[in-house]
């Protein structure tokens, strides 16, 4: 006898046809595989960047300006944070491979 709930339809299936799990439907990502180790290597060295630009062991009251002024701080970190960019700009822009 078919419940307030259920359409007559519903009623005379058998319990095993009411209670069967959907099938999985495949999902479509925005990337593909390469595309997100593109953009995992680019935060990495956007990451790194930053690092290099924050690094230092000098006292709040020290001017030291050999430290603030250096290479890796000033060229490479500045390097490395615009690289870290481009590589993901590259990562989102380029096609996934179908």
């Amino acid at each position: 006898m078919a419940t307030k709930s259920e359409s007559p339809k519903e009623a005379t299936k058998p319990a095993a046809q009411k209670t069967a799990t959907p099938k999985t439907a495949e999902v479509n990502w925005l990337f593909g595989k390469h595309n997100a180790l593109l953009f995992y290597i680019g935060l990495g060295v956007l990451i790194l960047g930053f690092l290099a630009m924050m690094g230092g062991h000098q006292k709040p009251n020290e001017w030291n300006e050999n430290e603030i002024y250096s290479f890796r701080r000033l060229t490479l970190a500045s390097f490395l944070v615009i690289g870290g960019f481009a590589v993901i700009a590259v990562a989102i822009l380029k096609r996934p491979k179908e």
